[in-house]
């Protein structure tokens, strides 16, 4: 009876020192907070990045970085025990093998047989084709001649008396014999019946282009004026939602814990040297400007320098922070206990509904 007790007695104390040392690993997964490090350097010939993740004094590590390629390395007390290439990916690689195998069957040898069939339906097809292509020839000949004969008849009687004058005076007459067959001329030799119609007729098809044009500033008014319509009524629907009860305590609520959380996530120590032109001076200053309204921020950390003359992009940053997985679930805990943003979730989620109902 004694040896059962001892062993009931020695299997309690493994189960307790397993639940606790669950619960000293659980605790030290909440409280012991992830420090988090990046850096970042790029100039006109590489970009280099890293970004590392560290827990428990460097026990756990997660490191990703870029030089061309990107991989991830999980090690354990500086042990690597997972790898992966995150860019670029392996279906490339294997589409590439494909690729070439199908160039392999592509280029394989053909078998003499097949070669001399098909050298005696080529000599056929050469054949038939000469015999069409003399054919094609003396015709074209033919035209030719016939073009030359009836070219040289024009000529003949058109400059007979202008086969002394100059090349100005050929020109100008080749333009005024041109000029005659133009659109007008060929309108005013009509008679009047048919220039009668042919008024008629134009002025139908400029009455056919004016309604066609007022119709689609009819349509395209109507389509203004139903979108304008739907503006409205989303608006009118939004103030509604604003000004429900719940609204404003879920925004202020929103904006206190988001805030507090993203103070507690920012970098402690940041150093930045950053050196940037677009080519355009109007461009460079307006980025320049966005760096301004972050100066009272950051203005001691990061360093700017605009070039108004040269497109370049120099780059060389560090950052550390830590964050606590406590506060995260904490911060979101405070959020979903909260009754108004209950009711701003469920009023999300109808409207979201609403529209694919739409």
């Amino acid at each position: 009876m004694s040896v059962v007790l001892l062993i009931l007695k020695i299997i309690g104390i493994v189960l307790l020192s397993l639940i606790g040392l669950c619960m000293l690993l659980m605790l030290l997964i909440f409280l012991w907070p992830f420090s988090y490090r990046v850096k970042a350097h790029k100039d006109a010939e590489v970009f280099n990045a890293s970004a590392r993740i560290l827990w428990l004094l460097g026990l756990l590590t997660a490191t990703v970085t870029y030089d061309g390629e990107a991989k991830l390395v999980i090690r354990v007390i500086g042990i690597p025990v997972y790898k992966m290439q995150l860019y670029p990916t392996e279906k490339k690689e294997t589409a590439d093998t494909e690729e070439d195998f199908l160039g392999d069957e592509e280029t394989a040898p053909v078998d003499g047989s097949d070669v001399a069939n098909a050298g005696s339906s080529e000599n056929g097809e050469n054949a038939v084709n000469t015999t069409n292509n003399e054919a094609a020839e003396q015709t074209a000949d033919s035209e030719l001649e016939d073009n030359y004969v009836s070219e040289n008849e024009f000529f003949d009687d058109s400059f007979e008396d202008s086969e002394m004058l100059s090349e100005e005076d050929i020109d100008r007459e080749i333009e005024e014999r041109l000029a005659d067959t133009s659109e007008e001329d060929a309108f005013d030799k009509l008679p009047l019946g048919k220039k009668i119609k042919a008024f008629i007729r134009k002025i139908k098809e400029l009455i056919l282009k004016c309604r066609d044009k007022c119709y689609n500033i009819k349509g395209s008014i109507d389509d203004f004026i139903k979108k304008v319509k739907k503006k409205y009524k989303e608006a009118k629907y939004y103030y509604k939602l604003i000004q429900h009860p719940c609204i404003q305590p879920a925004i202020k609520k929103l904006w206190k814990v988001g805030k507090k959380l993203m103070k507690h996530m920012m970098p402690r120590r940041l150093k930045a040297n950053i050196e940037f032109g677009s080519g355009d001076p109007a461009s460079t200053m307006k980025v320049y400007g966005y760096y301004c309204m972050i100066y009272p921020f950051y203005g001691k950390h990061i360093k700017f320098t605009p070039d108004m003359e040269n497109k370049v992009l120099n780059l060389d940053a560090k950052l550390t922070g830590r964050f606590q997985i406590f506060r995260m679930m904490w911060a979101g805990w405070t959020l979903f206990a909260d009754r108004n943003i209950r009711k701003l979730i469920r009023l999300v989620r109808r409207e979201v509904k609403r529209r694919d109902r739409k």
